[in-house]
């Protein structure tokens, strides 16, 4: 439901340490940024006292001369999952099956504790390209119990970066949050694909000309190996943090077109309100007063199950058997033919890189020569010997799985014998010049039996000094 002629809509970007909030006023395909503002809240508030912090945020709006109730909140992509793949085409209900078994193969976590939701493409050869989205369910419920608090009509949660791009209508954006740099591309199948870039990227004004050198070449690596089929097209910077201009020259090639956000949006006037640090905040405003904006919803998801129809029948209920049982088979079919073609392909380009393989070979056997003059472990074993180093030795805290992705952002899970114990271990990671983005995503209750708590933090590993 879009607003009316002169109603309200709040945006609240979620960041690590504050709410950035930005209203907006207007209807139909104009509006007009009326206020913005940001309210501190630290993610060890939100997970323990989310009702209490609601409270204190009403009271903030109101001093603050917030009116708007209609609320979208957006999160970091550091704080979401995604994955791509590509489904047969189906009908919705197959389409969320099938969804919710590639979320048990692909995420680390029960799909249980996860709120799911799904970007569908243009169709591709023989099915559909889907992005998988997926957030802690823990931390979704904890948003909701804020906004109830705080007496607003929680309408969407959805993702920062994402609602910027569809709001401005540029389909690649570059976005630089509190959280870090966010980037959002759309490919040759018109598909948005979203990427936690960097923590390290926001580069401010005044920052040291060689760190701003280096921040600027991470950025392009992974942009070029996120996406290298979009390298050509135009990329938007968004900038909630005060960049550097020195990273927007860097990124700048021949190849690719940069340029830094000067309209703000173009459905949005900014008399008498500043825009600064609100590009996230503002583009959540605009999805409460157009929900098609949002893309993504992890409240309202189209993969949530369906209550039961009163009519159905034996025959309903075997015919959509039949579907979901066909279209499982054509998934599974369709997996199995785009595997092939990959160790086809595979098998080509090894048999072109014969030469290459015997000089890397010779230079392997040269190398293991003198491997008794080296000693450097992987730093996936580095990372674990760090993460046992930092856990309190009178047994406290202990981890029960620990998850590391190859870019070397991590999952870790574990039990502790109070929350303070949790508080106190995550203290000692951030204090670890190995770790950064050492962030709580849940400290959830004991099970009655024992004071136990489990919690999940996650981070980011830079190797040992």
């Amino acid at each position: 439901m879009a607003l009316l002629g002169g109603q309200r809509a709040l945006g609240i970007a979620l960041t690590a340490g504050s709410l950035q909030l930005a209203e907006i006023r207007g209807s139909g395909k104009r509006f007009e940024l009326v206020r913005t503002a940001s309210f501190p809240l630290s993610e060890q508030r939100l997970l323990k006292e989310p009702m209490v912090a609601g409270k204190e945020l009403a009271k903030f709006l109101k001093t603050n001369g917030f009116s708007a109730r209609q609320t979208v909140v957006g999160l970091s992509a550091q704080c979401l999952m995604f994955k791509e793949t590509v489904l047969p085409k189906a009908s919705m209900e197959a389409t969320a099956s099938m969804l919710l078994i590639k979320a048990e193969r692909e995420f680390s976590l029960d799909p249980a504790s996860l709120s799911l939701d799904f970007l569908a493409g243009a169709d591709a050869e023989g099915g559909q390209r889907i992005v998988l989205a997926a957030a802690i369910r823990e931390r979704i419920e904890q948003i909701r119990q804020l906004a109830r608090a705080a007496g607003l009509n929680l309408r969407s949660i959805t993702a920062s970066a994402l609602a910027i791009s569809n709001a401005s209508g540029h389909p690649n954006i570059l976005y630089f949050g509190d959280n870090g740099a966010e980037s959002v591309e759309t490919g040759s199948q018109g598909i948005r694909r979203m990427r936690y870039v960097s923590s390290g990227s926001t580069m401010k004004l005044g920052a040291n000309k060689d760190t701003a050198g280096t921040m600027v070449g991470e950025l392009r690596r992974a942009i070029a190996l996120a996406r290298p089929e979009v390298n050509s097209a135009k990329l938007t910077i968004w900038d909630d943090v005060g960049v550097d201009q020195a990273v927007v020259e860097g990124l700048q090639t021949s190849e690719r077109a940069v340029e830094m956000h000067g309209e703000f949006y173009d459905s949005v006037s900014v008399n008498g309100a500043s825009p600064e640090h609100s590009a996230a905040s503002t583009a959540l405003a605009l999805c409460a007063a157009n929900p098609r904006l949002s893309g993504i919803d992890f409240i309202h998801s189209r993969m949530a199950p369906k209550a039961p129809s009163k009519f159905t029948s034996g025959r309903i209920w075997s015919t959509v058997a039949a579907v979901v049982v066909l279209s499982g088979l054509a998934f599974l079919v369709l997996d199995w033919q785009e595997k092939a073609a990959e160790v086809a392909g595979l098998r080509q380009k090894l048999e072109g890189m014969k030469n290459d393989v015997k000089a890397a070979t010779d230079f392997v056997s040269r190398y293991k020569k003198t491997s008794m003059w080296y000693d450097k472990r992987p730093n996936y074993l580095e990372c674990l010997r760090a993460i046992t180093l930092t856990l309190p030795g009178e047994g406290r805290v202990w981890a029960s799985s620990i998850a590391v992705r190859d870019d070397l952002q991590g999952v870790l899970t574990g039990r502790a014998l109070d929350n303070k114990s949790v508080t106190d271990f995550s203290e000692k990671l951030k204090s670890n010049h190995s770790f950064a983005n050492v962030i709580i995503l849940s400290i959830g209750k004991s099970d009655g039996q024992t004071s136990e708590v489990p919690f999940i933090i996650s981070f980011s590993f830079h190797g040992v000094e």
